[in-house]
């Protein structure tokens, strides 16, 4: 404990020193508490009324510090649990689990996208991911899966996951830049409406993933640009609908991605004209 000078202050100003006490707590300092005093009794002992102000002001502080801090390592262990708890129950209350979304900041009333990343070659992965969220101000559950980080992404639109194409290759392009040797490779999944539906969604992100890691015709790939397509996701590693994606769908899709166009919206109403 002691005085120090606030600096900057006018000479007019009636308390330009202050009576200093450490906020003490988890073995640690985080912060100081300070009591103003007169300029006419900086040269005077610290006082024992002083002492004691400064003293339980301090001790206040450090207990509301550690009271917050329990509250958000609570918090951060919820995070880390519900997605994998959500995922691995049958549905039967979902407002149970909007409610329990919101206790962690979470809309789950709102449409959400699964979004499985894979990333090879990034340090201190997935913190560039995380920071990513971040910027874009979003609240998202994740987990981690053995594929890679599997993130929920809240959207507007029920019916559709296409936006998150951009914001994924806003990513993929981020990460390049800093890591030049890194590998991404992201599956999108269709929009979950409630939380019953966002197991289909990890599903259509894993198999889009899956195509993506393995075709390796674009580091995103979004499950609703299979189309009529969506049928080889079945097929697993058979190389002739390997090359057959190749000669065929990928090449609207990589056009669509460039031209911001509809070839593939366009051709799957075409197949459905005709097959009726």
């Amino acid at each position: 404990m002691g005085t120090l000078p606030l600096a900057g202050l006018s000479e007019t100003v009636p308390y330009r020193y202050s009576v200093v006490a450490p906020i003490c707590a988890s073995d640690g300092v985080h912060g100081y508490c300070l009591l103003l005093r007169p300029t006419s009794q900086v040269e005077q002992e610290i006082s024992a009324v002083e002492e004691v102000a400064a003293v339980q002001g301090a001790s206040a502080a450090a207990l509301e510090w550690a009271k917050q801090n329990a509250v958000g390592i609570a918090e951060e262990r919820m995070r880390a649990t519900f997605l994998d708890e959500l995922l691995a129950t049958e549905i039967a209350d979902e407002q149970a689990w909007i409610r329990r979304g919101a206790s962690l900041s979470y809309n789950l009333s709102q449409p959400h996208v699964a979004v499985l990343v894979e990333a090879t070659g990034v340090p201190k992965w997935p913190a560039p991911l995380l920071r990513f969220m971040q910027q874009h101000a979003v609240m998202a559950p994740h987990t981690r899966r053995d594929e890679g980080i599997l993130v929920f992404w809240p959207v507007q639109n029920p019916k559709s996951g296409r936006e998150l194409k951009t914001i994924a290759n806003e990513f993929v392009q981020q990460v390049l830049a800093a890591n030049p040797k890194a590998r991404i490779v992201i599956g999108i999944g269709r929009p979950g409406v409630g939380p019953a539906n966002w197991l289909a969604s990890q599903q259509q992100a894993r198999e889009s993933w899956r195509l993506g890691k393995e075709w390796e015709t674009a580091p995103v790939t979004y499950f609703g640009d299979l189309g009529l397509y969506q049928l080889l996701t079945g097929l697993g590693t058979n190389p002739e609908a390997a090359r057959f994606y190749r000669k065929t769908l990928a090449k609207l899709i990589s056009h669509d991605d460039n031209k911001n166009s509809e070839l593939v919206q366009t051709l799957e109403a075409f197949l459905r004209a005709t097959a009726t």
